[in-house]
């Protein structure tokens, strides 16, 4: 078993990579929303206040956190293809990142 997770930077990608969960056949998750360090840095604390010129953008990023647990790693490979195609490419600094860790013991999940 497997917690895949993805950390999405850009929102507008968020349609797109649902969509490729499902039609790997993954249709359970947890998404959040969430905050990376360098906006609380640069935007809540004031003696950052510097990164807010090295983050190149004038807005805190809402980024959003999905988790999904998944029995078959197979699956991972099918949806890097599917996010590719779709456009939707991890390799591009600042869309985000895309991993899997090994999950050993898991109470309560009904998958």
């Amino acid at each position: 078993m497997e917690l895949l997770i993805v950390i999405l930077n850009k929102e507008e990608f968020l349609n797109d990579v649902l969509s490729a969960f499902v039609e790997a056949g993954i249709t359970k998750g947890t998404i959040i929303h969430s905050e990376g360090m360098g906006g609380i840095l640069a935007y809540d604390m004031p003696v950052f206040a510097g990164l807010r010129q090295l983050m190149g953008d004038s807005k805190k990023h809402n980024n959003k956190t999905i988790l999904a647990l998944i029995k078959d790693d197979s699956v991972i490979p099918e949806l890097k293809k599917i996010l590719q195609d779709a456009g939707v490419d991890f390799a591009r600094p600042g869309n985000g990142v895309m991993f899997s860790v090994p999950v050993k013991d898991v109470m309560g999940h009904n998958g």
